[in-house]
């Protein structure tokens, strides 16, 4: 396969796949979103893969871990889950399907590093747009009391929030790696985006979303700041944006609202369900419960029914929630994962910092959200895809893109030295 081959394939594969997410995330009807990767990036991506093989970067440590994550749980699934058959062949459905979205975005983002600033542009506008259209419904209304929601992945306030916070930290990043001048109007872009999807996650009343909005909002703009040194301006309008959009959730009466409903939930039970979990791991903490047991039927969920007197769905930590479904094993392989990247991130001396921060940023985004939430490790295509094995994918493949042309580099000074 020659290179315009490739090129073009890889293109094909990023617009499938940022149609599916356009769609997930703008649109009420699931089918619309699905069809777009199932019908058309999985079939480019198997076509790339039979013309090229597999990319490099899959093959890479964080990737490999990924998948074996991916097996493991569902092989646990079968052995240890209390469930009929069909909800273990469907986690093993699911784990196939995560492996093959891996898969294709990692085509997509060969396609997205090599053109940054279309990278940007998708991921800011879709973000944008998407956190517009329910928060302009939302002002409509005028009942703060509610906690704002979208449609598609936007349906939760938590996993809506949080899903806007990744999209938009994708585009940021898109123009972080540019290496010519980003055009004024792609800044204003990114800087309206972020402004409204902070906005959005603001009236979602959801702290563990608010809390990351403020760290990633903070490392991104110090990024945007450093890679538009001449253009201070830009830094100082972004954040005082977003200021103004503090104040007027403030004057408008809004923010009594959403003060008194947050203080209504207290710390919504995340104590209680993470000292039962941690006082039961005795029991499950070898290789866990299996993914398929639903939490209320394991001893921290039973005993959170009897004292508290509630159900409750996960627990609400991506760290405790992998301990109980896959036990140690899949505990560590969560760390390997994520500190591996940050390793890899340390070790690029010879990447920008601001392209470093950025990406560090979309990891510390990564754990932030998931830390008094938590994904399902394996699920349909959910807001789970973009939580969590999206952004680690993309920093898999940005950190082996980056130590690849950092090797070439190097092999050509030593070259021409000779």
């Amino acid at each position: 396969m020659n290179d315009f081959i490739q090129r073009r394939l890889e293109e094909l594969v990023s617009a499938a796949i940022l149609l599916f997410f356009a769609c997930s995330i703008l649109l009420p009807w699931a089918e619309i979103g699905r069809f777009f990767f199932f019908g058309l990036s999985l079939p480019l991506a198997f076509y790339y893969v039979y013309k090229r093989k597999l990319p490099r970067e899959f093959l890479s440590f964080p990737m490999l871990a990924m998948m074996v994550l991916v097996g493991y749980l569902v092989v646990n699934s079968f052995l240890l889950s209390d469930v009929s058959g069909n909800q273990d062949f469907r986690r093993l459905r699911w784990g196939v399907e995560i492996a093959l979205f891996v898969l294709a975005f990692t085509i997509a983002c060969h396609y997205w590093i090599n053109n940054p600033c279309t990278m940007g542009r998708s991921f800011a506008l879709i973000s944008g747009l998407a956190a517009l259209l329910p928060v302009a419904a939302y002002i409509v209304t005028g009942d703060f009391s509610q906690r704002i929601t979208g449609a598609g992945f936007l349906g939760h306030p938590i996993r809506g929030a949080s899903t806007l916070l990744v999209l938009w930290a994708l585009g940021a990043i898109g123009f972080l790696l540019a290496k010519s001048r980003v055009d004024l109007i792609d800044w204003v872009l990114l800087v309206i985006s972020g402004a409204l999807v902070f906005l959005f996650v603001v009236l979602s009343q959801s702290r563990g979303p608010i809390g990351s909005a403020v760290l990633l909002f903070g490392l991104l703009l110090f990024s945007v700041s450093v890679k538009t040194a001449n253009r201070k301006s830009l830094f100082l309008w972004g954040s005082g944006l977003l200021v103004g959009l503090a104040a007027s959730v403030w004057l408008s009466g809004a923010y009594e609202s959403i003060v008194e409903k947050v203080s209504d939930r207290g710390l919504s039970y995340r104590l209680e369900i993470w000292t039962a979990v941690i006082q039961h791991a005795s029991s499950f903490w070898t290789f866990g419960v299996g993914q398929a047991t639903d939490f209320i039927d394991t001893l921290p969920g039973k005993d959170l029914a009897t004292g508290v007197g509630l159900t409750f769905d996960h627990t609400h930590n991506i760290f405790l929630q992998a301990l109980l479904v896959g036990g140690i094993p899949a505990l560590a392989l969560i760390v390997v994962i994520i500190g591996s990247l940050m390793l890899r991130l340390a070790l690029m001396k010879h990447e920008s910092l601001e392209v470093r921060v950025g990406v560090f940023a979309l990891l510390l985004l990564v754990v932030s959200i998931n830390v008094t939430d938590t994904i399902r490790f394996l699920s349909s295509p959910k807001p789970d895809w973009v939580l969590f094995w999206a952004p680690l994918a993309f920093c898999a493949v940005y950190t082996g893109a980056a130590r690849k042309t950092a090797s070439r580099s190097k092999s050509v000074r030593q070259g021409s030295n000779l």
